[in-house]
């Protein structure tokens, strides 16, 4: 019995104990939930000012009345840095209550600049992301400072330094102002080559865009690096050796080296010539039946024996596209393939046609047109949407948008549309200034000083329509005139314009009588080929003969009288010049006829035709023949002395205006009378003189030879025989940033003695 009671104790002893430790057990459990979960009972927010609390609230990752961990925590407070919104967030756990404690980040009242000079502050704040009344960030504020350093330095300043500053302000609002040290402009100190043994440094030089800095370099940004141009320059390169006849070139390099300073670049470009190739074959293989290959071979550019050309070899693929397309073919692909010879340095050309892809426009998007409308440069495209794509045209189009003549820089690309029969024409245009605002200055021993004010805009609102006005004024002649041109007449490709003029010239020393003309006129004109074009005009105008001297020849007296001209001009015109404004290459042939006598008091026909024909002589020497021939005659009636030919001046070097052809030599001044048919041919060789390129400097020699006869009077005291006058002499121009300024020295070796000789012609301008 007692050892029956003891065991009953011992298992109560025993009982008990489990039942502590179970217990304590539970307790320790207990305690560990409480440590990693808890009951949110309540969220409280504190230093909300301008943020609504609901907004705080819906980062959070757990809402009143869930069960939270530490980690549901951790993800709310990134959650609200994540916004951006906030300078400081804390969440604190009070048994079931949790505390969240923010800062807001302040509110930007206004952004300014301080240093900045060179770029204005338009400028600077359309490249920042901050606004006003935008909340302030760090990293928002580095990431504009990083962008502002860019700008700088796309513009040649990679010495500028930019602080940002914050003046704190009431109701946790902020100034935010960015110290500017532009630094000075980080030029190009050297320009080096490595690996060059055909070409020379300085003819390198000459053909890369990229210029070392000097100082008559002031008005240019040439010599400013630019990464860009850097890229460009590679590809000048690449163009130059393989239109030499370097086909294995490549540039192993091209490094721009900061100075220490920052206030310099030292540019080298590392290259590979390879070895010099003449052509040793060409061949013309077609894979289509129709087109005949070697029927196409006697039209390709690259010929046997001559010196590779890449140049050549592009212009010959556009022409065999071009024919092919002629018979019929739109679709056709023209590659050139190549095979060297590289022990005897020869090269095999073989052109292959095969039949391309048949592919369509999609779409022309045209960009960077900020003032130019999309029409004015789509009239210009031989392509639009849903044409069959064709290469040449595409080139065509390129060519006409670049004689347009508001453009700087035309780049015309094509890329895969939607569909793969489909592309796009990409057209990235970089309008230039058209708004000119010229004055024009010179002086002769005739003239005395004179002076043109000139005022032009090639782009009206826009639409490729001009808009000008110009007035000359000298000791001579008062001039003014306005003109209007659209050249897409009723939205078609005709050109058409009106020009009103008035004008009086004192002929004093050249006929002792001042004349007096105004009027107007329309025109219209249109192509009638590719380079052949044809011009309509009419033009009323009246002119007076009046001031007439005492000592007049009494040939001039007798011309005293008002005369109404209603006159109907045509003119037609072949130009194959590769530039109408200074040519290098090419020809044009100009034909006109003006009868007047429909209406006025004055009747008469005139032929007018000029001619002139451009050759390289080498890349720099540029071969011109010019010439014209006019006549004029009468209807039943003589040729009034307005209306009559003078030559002398501008129009030929060496002698005054009016300076030769018939003249009353039994007046006291010798009174030019003028003459109705006159002619000038000028043979001129422009070259430059060893200058750097960019100072625009050129010179020329030329010989001017002619004639001036048929006078309309007859009687005595008139020099009236036929006889040829020349002058030969040098000449300058210079290009300067202002405007060119051109010098002619001219001396007469076929003349008469009572010629008027000037040995100087002056004149200069300058453009904004």
């Amino acid at each position: 019995m007692k050892f029956f009671q003891a065991k009953q104790f011992v298992l109560l002893l025993f009982f008990l104990f489990l039942t502590d430790v179970n217990a304590r057990m539970g307790d320790d459990f207990n305690q560990e939930v409480s440590e990693n979960y808890m009951f949110v009972g309540s969220i409280e927010v504190e230093g909300v000012e301008r943020i609504p609390k609901e907004t705080i609230l819906s980062y959070l990752t757990f809402k009143k009345g869930e069960s939270v961990d530490r980690n549901a925590i951790d993800l709310s407070l990134k959650a609200l840095f994540a916004t951006e919104l906030f300078a400081d967030v804390n969440i604190d756990v009070d048994r079931e209550t949790i505390r969240v404690k923010i800062k807001e980040n302040p509110v930007i009242n206004r952004i300014a600049f301080e240093g900045n000079s060179k770029l204005k502050e338009e400028r600077l704040k359309n490249e920042l992301q901050l606004r006003p009344r935008v909340v302030y960030t760090r990293s928002k504020v580095q990431s504009d400072v990083e962008r502002l350093v860019e700008i700088y330095r796309q513009n040649g300043r990679y010495a500028a330094k930019i602080e940002p500053y914050v003046i704190e302000l009431p109701q946790n609002r902020v100034d935010l102002v960015f110290k500017i040290n532009e630094g000075k402009v980080t030029q190009v100190r050297r320009i080096s080559f490595l690996g060059h043994k055909h070409f020379s440094s300085a003819t390198l030089k000459e053909i890369i865009k990229t210029r070392e800095s000097a100082w008559w370099r002031i008005m240019s940004t040439d010599d400013i690096y630019d990464p860009h141009r850097l890229e460009y320059d590679k590809e000048l390169l690449r163009e130059y050796y393989l239109a030499m006849g370097y086909p294995e070139f490549r540039i192993k390099s091209a490094i721009a080296e900061l100075a220490p300073e920052k206030d310099g670049f030292y540019i080298t470009f590392t290259i590979e010539e390879g070895s010099r190739y003449k052509v040793n074959k060409v061949e013309v293989e077609s894979l289509i039946k129709e087109i005949p290959g070697e029927m196409l071979k006697k039209d390709v550019y690259t010929k046997v024996g001559t010196w590779y050309n890449a140049e050549e070899v592009n212009a010959t693929i556009s022409l065999l596209t071009e024919k092919s397309g002629e018979m019929g073919y739109a679709f056709v692909d023209v590659k050139p393939r190549t095979e060297l010879d590289r022990v005897n340095k020869k090269i095999d050309i073989i052109y292959e046609i095969g039949e391309g892809p048949k592919v369509f426009v999609e779409k022309i998007d045209i960009v960077n047109n900020f003032r130019t409308l999309d029409k004015v440069i789509r009239r210009e495209f031989l392509l639009a949407e849903g044409d069959a794509f064709n290469v040449s045209k595409l080139k065509d189009s390129k060519k006409r948008l670049e004689h347009v003549g508001i453009f700087e820089d035309v780049k015309v690309d094509h890329e895969e549309g939607s569909k793969p029969d489909q592309t796009i024409i990409k057209v990235d245009i970089q309008e230039k200034r058209t708004l000119d605002f010229n004055i024009a200055g010179g002086f002769s021993e005739n003239e005395g000083i004179l002076g043109k004010l000139e005022l032009k805009e090639s782009n009206f609102l826009g639409r490729g329509q001009e808009v000008g006005g110009a007035v000359t004024v000298s000791k001579r002649s008062k001039n003014f005139n306005v003109s209007f041109t659209e050249p897409y007449f009723l939205e078609r490709d005709l050109l058409a314009g009106v020009d009103f003029f008035h004008s009086r010239t004192n002929n004093s020393k050249q006929s002792s009588y001042d004349i007096m003309s105004s009027g107007g006129n329309t025109r219209f004109g249109y192509d009638l080929a590719d380079h052949i074009g044809q011009m309509w005009s009419y033009g009323l105008r009246r002119t007076k003969i009046y001031h007439v001297d005492k000592s007049a020849s009494r040939y001039v007296k007798s011309q005293r009288r008002r005369a109404v001209i209603s006159e109907i001009g045509h003119t037609l015109t072949f130009d194959y010049r590769d530039n109408r404004i200074e040519p290098n290459r090419g020809f044009y042939l100009s034909l006109t006829q003006d009868v007047a006598g429909l209406g006025g008091n004055t009747r008469y026909i005139r032929f007018s035709n000029s001619t002139g024909f451009y050759q390289p002589i080498t890349n720099d020497i540029i071969l011109s023949l010019t010439g014209e021939l006019s006549y004029i005659r009468g209807i039943h009636q003589k040729v009034d002395m307005p209306n009559r030919f003078f030559l002398g001046g501008d129009s030929f070097r060496g002698f005054e205006v009016g300076g030769i052809g018939p003249r009353d030599i039994f007046s006291e001044d010798d009174d030019a009378l003028g003459g109705r048919r006159s002619s000038v041919s000028t043979a001129e060789i422009r070259f430059p003189i060893g200058l750097p390129e960019e100072l625009g400097v050129s010179a020329r020699i030329f010989t001017d030879i002619g004639f001036l006869d048929k006078p309309v009077e007859k009687g005595p005291g008139i020099l009236n025989h036929f006889k040829w006058r020349a002058a030969s002499g040098v000449g300058i121009t210079w290009k300067t940033p202002m405007g060119p300024v051109r010098i002619d020295f001219a001396k007469p070796w076929l003349k008469d003695k009572n010629d008027l000789k000037k040995y100087v012609l002056f004149g200069f301008g300058t453009r904004f």
